[in-house]
């Protein structure tokens, strides 16, 4: 018995073999050219004494918030890194974040006061914090903080 490579049924493997690789490569380029967010630095203090764990994180544009709130509230969720410490306790959110003349005015919920576990202290949070935001955002020339409306310290 003569086998046919002519016939339809050995032309259909060739042809969904190559339908598979173009989805492949269209899903591939698609990937490499979508847009991935902006790349932010976050840095967290280590449970280490006195080291820093470095954070690279992307962003994507947010069609609720600027880009500083959404850094803030990103920065609010604390470290993705084992062996690094909190800002704040778990349970803080931002209340409001706006910029003004290159001064930005952070108001913070009253649970940042809460000092829970493997949390830094209070002053040493709002240094890093400002930190944090004047190395992204270069136009941020003080950070102001304030805890459910109150001025918690001067410009920083």
């Amino acid at each position: 018995m003569k086998t046919n490579f002519n016939s339809k049924g050995n032309r259909i493997v060739p042809a969904l073999v190559g339908i598979i690789i173009l989805s492949f490569l269209i899903s591939l380029v698609v990937y490499a050219f979508s847009y991935r967010g902006s790349l932010r630095k976050f840095t967290f203090p280590s449970i280490d004494e006195g080291e820093y764990i470095i954070e690279k994180r992307y962003l994507r544009k947010s069609s609720v918030d600027d880009p500083i709130t959404s850094f803030v509230k990103e920065l609010l969720l604390g470290p993705e890194s084992e062996r690094t410490k909190y800002l704040f306790s778990k349970n803080t959110s931002l209340l409001s974040c706006f910029e003004k003349d290159g001064v930005l005015f952070v108001n913070l919920s009253d649970d940042v006061l809460d000092m829970g576990d493997n949390v830094i202290p209070f002053e040493e949070s709002i240094k890093l914090v400002t930190k944090n935001i004047k190395q992204n955002f270069g136009g941020i020339k003080s950070v102001e903080i304030y805890v459910d409306g109150k001025s918690m310290y001067d410009r920083y």
